[in-house]
């Protein structure tokens, strides 16, 4: 038993990498396009500040400072939208009913609780590690 659950950890283990990295190509595919939109429709603007003296390091500077601002942004409002989300899930919980029904009863079997999941041991807010997740 122990064997067919570690190579099941394992499994979903490489699955959730899979997962995991195409949601950061998506995240990086799509910075960089915000970007390149943003340098693309102000092409006018930056030949405007060139003539005006700035150096190309310069503009580069506030680019990268307008996208720093951005993500931190981002990353605050998602990790408040996170964290409201999981409050919410917590306090309506996910029925699993029909889970329950399809387990075999046995004397391991301990999904006979009234509540069916609770997520607040998963989704802890207060911790400053879950401040991070959106950063990383």
């Amino acid at each position: 038993m122990a064997d067919f659950y570690n190579k099941t950890v394992d499994l979903y283990g490489r699955q959730f990498l899979v997962l995991k990295i195409i949601i950061a190509v998506i995240v990086i595919l799509s910075i960089f396009n915000t970007i390149s939109m943003s340098v693309w429709e102000r092409t006018k603007e930056i030949g405007t500040i060139m003539a005006m003296g700035f150096k190309k390091w310069e503009i580069m500077r506030l680019f990268l400072l307008e996208g720093f601002v951005l993500g931190v942004i981002g990353g605050i409002l998602g990790t408040l939208g996170g964290c409201i989300l999981a409050y919410v899930i917590s306090l309506v919980g996910i029925p699993m009913r029909r889970l329950r029904d399809r387990l075999p009863r046995g004397r391991f079997n301990s999904v006979g609780s009234k509540r069916d999941f609770d997520f607040s041991a998963y989704f802890d807010c207060r911790s400053p590690g879950f401040l991070l997740l959106p950063f990383l």
